[in-house]
């Protein structure tokens, strides 16, 4: 093999790790499966303290757990379904919404995607049922 024919095969090798790395990189991931989904939060520990609060939020199992401007617990998947990017819970802004920051995609209080967002439907929401026996405890199915 002479000098280049080597360097091209090393170009070509070079470009496909970086092709590959970047489409790899950039796989949109999905929410559990609802029907696997069924935990308890404890909002006296202090991984969940910020969920004492209006506007606090959390992510646990690849949902966001957020308490909104009524005071309400809520619990979404915590991945846009546009092009699957982590969202960030706004409380800088009334309405509190979720934001999604690779493109803007925004999302209302209750999950739906807002008319200005892209390609985007409304996220799954979990239930939330707080505990009747301890006002600190919330399941999320």
């Amino acid at each position: 093999m002479d000098r280049k024919d080597f360097l091209s095969s090393i170009g070509l090798s070079a470009a496909a790790l970086l092709v590959g790395g970047c489409l790899g990189g950039c796989e949109k991931e999905d929410a559990p499966n609802p029907a696997s989904v069924d935990f308890t939060i404890d909002l006296s520990q202090s991984e969940f303290a910020s969920l004492r609060n209006i506007g606090g939020s959390v992510y646990k199992n690849n949902i966001i757990i957020a308490k909104n401007n009524n005071g309400t617990i809520v619990a979404f998947t915590q991945f846009c379904n546009h092009e699957g990017a982590v969202l960030n819970y706004v409380n800088s802004t009334n309405p509190f919404y979720f934001r999604c920051p690779r493109h803007g995609a925004t999302f209302e209080q209750n999950g739906n995607g807002t008319y200005t967002s892209p390609g985007v439907s409304s996220l799954y929401q979990y239930t939330v049922t707080q505990d009747t026996n301890n006002s600190n405890l919330f399941r999320i199915h």
